[in-house]
């Protein structure tokens, strides 16, 4: 067990990544974003509703959605 840790190690110093732990990356980051998606439709949601509530206009311009969405994924 630890000749396997320390030779994961190496292979991540040289920049390899055993297959099946970049796997297990993958979907850690798939789960990672779909829970990140879901809370941010929830917080969408919040922001529309509540400006209806106030009577106010819901827009978002192209900029504001660009930015939000790559200060997100940052």
């Amino acid at each position: 067990m630890i000749n396997r840790k320390k030779n994961i190690a190496k292979k991540y110093r040289k920049g390899l990544i055993p297959e099946e732990l970049l796997e297990e990356i993958n979907n850690d980051i798939d789960t990672y974003l779909s829970e990140k998606s879901k809370e941010n439709k929830k917080k969408i949601e919040e922001m529309i509703h509540e400006r209806i509530n106030l009577g106010l206009e819901i827009r978002f311009t192209e900029q504001y959605i660009i930015r939000t969405i790559a200060s997100i994924y940052s």
